[in-house]
């Protein structure tokens, strides 16, 4: 198994989606409520609007190009500005409040838990007053963790306390990039290089 950017813990995670999980742990009751249970859907007219807006001669693409680095942190030069708007117009890709107040509950929680539901409903399902963590020890399979300096979402000290609890981390890969983020494993110019051609490099290696 590879592991992009694992987020067996997130206790550090700085940055806008923070902001956002937080904030979803408050209102995600009354929006599920109200028939919401989504959040980032992507529409049809999306991505039309991203070919407008965030076009690299378009006066609003700076506007454009600051999201990335408010949500998942900077970096220099990784992204070719053509693939913005198709990028923006499939990032975020849609989830569930219910997830996004899940990510919130487990910042600062000491690794990954079940979703908190509240003492009296945690008793009912769970047993126990506290949702119960997540064994990570029980993943015995083949891993190999690849993560980035610059992770403001999974960060450095998250990655080392995921590793530490895994069993049998056959490779932990440090992106060689100063400023490679979270997002770069998917959208950088350089990620075929400096993670995929990796990835394919280690599976060769068990056939």
């Amino acid at each position: 198994m590879v592991a992009l950017a694992p987020s067996g813990y997130i206790d550090h995670m700085r940055g806008g989606l923070k902001l956002m999980v937080k904030g979803a742990q408050t209102f995600y009751g009354l929006m599920e409520t109200i028939g919401i249970g989504e959040v980032g859907a992507v529409m049809p007219w999306r991505g039309g609007l991203m070919r407008r807006m965030c076009k690299p001669e378009s006066p609003l693409a700076g506007l454009c190009s600051a999201f990335l680095p408010v949500m998942s942190g900077g970096n220099t030069g990784l992204h070719d500005m053509e693939y913005l708007p198709s990028m923006l117009s499939n990032l975020p890709a849609g989830t569930s409040f219910r997830l996004m107040a899940q990510i919130g509950q487990i910042i600062g929680a000491n690794g990954i838990r079940k979703f908190d539901y509240g003492v009296e409903e945690n008793l009912r399902r769970y047993g126990t007053r506290v949702p119960p963590q997540y064994k990570l020890e029980k993943i015995t399979c083949p891993v190999a963790i690849m993560w980035s300096q610059n992770d403001i979402i999974v960060t450095p000290q998250d990655v080392a306390k995921t590793v530490r609890r895994l069993p049998n981390v056959i490779l932990n890969y440090k992106v060689p990039h100063p400023t490679f983020n979270h997002v770069d494993f998917l959208f950088a110019d350089v990620a075929r290089e400096l993670v995929y051609d990796p990835i394919v490099k280690l599976f060769a290696s068990y056939l």
